[in-house]
């Protein structure tokens, strides 16, 4: 027989950022708060990482945790493993192929701005270990991108919102989050936010999303769920969410520790609207 306290947990959604979220910003250590993020598994709750990072990246991170999810990756590109989630359809993958967005690169972004951009591709294995902060397999999986090409813009900071303007008048986006910036589809980590409500309301009918990010590059995903959790990065200030009409938590503590934090509180908060 089921508590009430498993009901509620069986109908909350964790949906979360891994960079400088639930990983460390330095080191991407997650260990002092692994056995807390079981223990939340364990009682039923459901963990969905939504990251910039690779399909080869997160599945790396599932193994280092010992479970696998169903996770979201190069920011909404797709989505994986979604019969964890109890899904029997077939998921749409919204990434446009790394291939085309050369060609749309090369062909529709002025010289002017494609000069300051550059490519992660096309560095040595050093720089984009400097770059990156990773090495060896890490670094493999981190470079195994699909649907997103991940440079650093090196050119005056007021010739980024003309970067994006070009960009999207390409069918593209230019993200940021985390070290870098990713070029990528006119998609987002909030992309299947529909999807996974369908989803999990075959299973429930009442459920809540908690979204967990740092970055501009979660605003979507933050703002489309019913609270949204910002971690601080180190030495700047938190994310601010506009137009937010939901809960939204703001921590002191930086990731992993944060996280922790910031789930706890939600939890908490969301207990009495599940019952």
């Amino acid at each position: 027989m089921l508590t009430w306290i498993q009901i509620v947990f069986d109908k909350i959604i964790l949906l979360t950022d891994l960079d400088g979220t639930l990983l460390s910003h330095e080191n991407f250590d997650f260990s002092p708060i692994k056995h807390k993020i079981l223990a939340l598994l364990d009682r039923g709750i459901v963990i969905i990482p939504a990251s910039s990072k690779t399909q080869a990246e997160i599945t790396l991170f599932c193994s280092e945790l010992g479970r696998s999810l169903p996770f979201i990756y190069e920011n909404g590109a797709g989505f994986a493993n979604a019969h964890l989630l109890g899904s029997d359809t077939i998921v749409p993958t919204y990434g446009v192929p790394v291939s085309q967005l050369k060609d749309r690169w090369e062909t529709q972004i002025s010289h002017k701005l494609q000069k300051y951009c550059i490519f992660l591709s096309s560095m040595t294995e050093k720089e984009q270990m400097e770059y990156l902060g990773l090495e060896g397999k890490n670094l493999f999986c981190a470079l195994a991108r699909q649907f997103s090409l991940p440079f650093v813009f090196d050119g005056p900071e007021k010739t980024i919102s003309e970067l994006k303007h070009e960009a999207s008048l390409a069918g593209l986006t230019v993200q940021s989050g985390g070290r870098i910036l990713n070029l990528s589809g006119l998609h987002n980590k909030a992309s299947y936010l529909n999807f996974i409500r369908r989803t999990v309301a075959k299973k429930v009918q009442i459920s809540k999303i908690v979204s967990f990010g740092d970055s501009e590059n979660d605003m979507e995903m933050l703002i489309g769920s019913d609270v949204a959790c910002i971690i601080p990065r180190p030495n700047q200030k938190h994310l601010h969410i506009d137009n937010s009409k939901n809960k939204v938590i703001k921590t002191t503590r930086v990731a992993p520790l944060g996280w922790i934090d910031a789930a706890s509180e939600a939890i908490k908060f969301l207990e009495s609207e599940l019952v």
